[in-house]
């Protein structure tokens, strides 16, 4: 008879007796059991408190009817006050019958008078949080507050936190990057944070808690893009610059790669560019007395739409065009960068990070007086855009042959 290892039986028998004491799934909840938040937003109310509003899926009107669909909403809001935001969510979850879960939260949305108190204590308990993912959305609402955007149902969306996120990811803005680019900018010394816009359209606001029950007579509410909303290093909103500024702002930092592009012509009209391979190099040049920077701009592109009489067949019509962009696009540049050291005063270009990578020593002896230096850099831009392709015809289509200008 085989004789049996006393090491082996011992193995399989503490092997067995750690089975006792394994946990688990005991803490699992149900996906029944659960209410899936997808939006979040914040106010500040008239009494100091937090008005945290949570917009919520409703599983069971996702999918269509056998009818083909149903108008019905997919989702629902509730809000609650606090001292705290763990005290204003702990209000709203006594308004629910089930847990709420964070996990799938696709966008967070402040109000415009939350984001001019500040954010710092509100990005806190955000970061501190493991159930919120740093990979989603986030949004202020120019002019109105979170609880009216959240409650505005979308035509084309039936969850509109996804809405406002494909409408943010159509400008070609990573959009599931937004959050911890905030946060990156929030603690960087070189760069301050910026957020995208949303405003609500007009006729479009439903009424909140505090304005009476009911919504207004166009329950279809819209939003659009409203440009950015500009940060100090305190994280209180200062102002907006507007969607071509914003665009601009992400060909600097070296953030966009195409846009369609409307240049004027002196004494033509205008053109319309559909550009690609966009590139930046920004230069810091340092001297006694301070910084300066050299923004360089490239990239290509192909004329969708002509408005004036030339007829771009011809080179030396291509090549007044391309100085009519690059006149242009330095031009633009520049006015974004100036709006924003007069106005605002806060380098949301991230150039002091561009001081730091290049001549950290240097920027050692600048960082705390960044915010002081950077109002006072001088700028000076240079754009090479090519012209790769024209389109099918070289002149206007309609143009008769003695108004084309050769």
């Amino acid at each position: 008879m085989r004789k049996m290892n006393p090491v082996r039986t011992i193995v399989h028998i503490l092997l067995m007796l750690s089975l006792l004491v394994l946990p688990g799934c005991w803490d699992r909840k149900e996906l029944n059991d659960i209410a899936i938040m997808l939006a979040f937003g914040v106010d500040l109310a008239k009494n100091g408190q937090y008005r945290g509003t949570a917009q919520f899926a409703v599983p069971s009107k996702l999918a269509p009817s056998e009818g083909g669909g149903t108008k019905e909403n997919a989702f629902f809001t509730e809000s609650g006050m606090g001292k705290t935001i763990y005290e204003s969510t702990d209000f709203l979850q006594s308004k629910l019958s089930r847990s709420w879960f964070a996990g799938h939260r696709r966008a967070s949305v402040f109000g415009e008078e939350m984001a001019r108190h500040g954010l710092s204590e509100l990005l806190d308990a955000y970061s501190r949080t493991p159930e919120i993912r740093m990979r989603s959305d986030m949004f202020v609402v120019k002019g109105g507050t979170a609880e009216q955007l959240l409650k505005l149902p979308y035509p084309l969306d039936r969850i509109p936190a996804i809405a406002y996120v494909k409408i943010h990811e159509s400008l070609g803005v990573s959009s599931t990057l937004m959050m911890r680019d905030f946060l990156l900018a929030a603690t960087s010394d070189g760069r301050s944070p910026i957020l995208p816009a949303l405003e609500i359209l007009p006729g479009a606001k439903p009424k909140t808690e505090s304005d009476g029950d009911g919504q207004s007579k166009d329950p279809d509410g819209k939003v659009k893009i409203a440009g950015s909303a500009v940060f100090n290093k305190s994280l209180k909103l200062v102002g907006y610059i507007n969607n071509k500024e914003s665009v601009t702002r992400r060909w600097i930092m070296g953030e966009l790669r195409a846009a369609n592009l409307t240049v004027p012509v002196p004494d033509e009209g205008t053109v319309v560019l559909r550009t690609s391979r966009l590139k930046s190099r920004v230069t810091p040049i340092l001297s006694k007395d301070g910084v300066a920077f050299k923004v360089s701009l490239s990239g290509q592109g192909m004329i969708v739409e002509n408005n004036t009489k030339l007829d771009l067949s011809l080179l030396k019509n291509v090549r007044k065009l391309e100085e009519a962009l690059k006149k242009e696009t330095e031009k633009q540049a520049l006015q974004t960068i100036h709006h924003v050291q007069k106005q605002f005063k806060t380098d949301i270009f991230g150039f002091g990070d561009t001081v730091r990578r290049k001549h950290p020593y240097r920027w050692k002896t600048m960082k705390t007086r960044w915010q002081q230096i950077f109002p006072e850099a001088e700028m000076t831009v240079n754009a090479d855009l090519k012209v790769k392709s024209v389109g099918l015809t070289g002149p206007p289509l309609m143009l008769e042959e003695d108004e084309i200008e050769k």
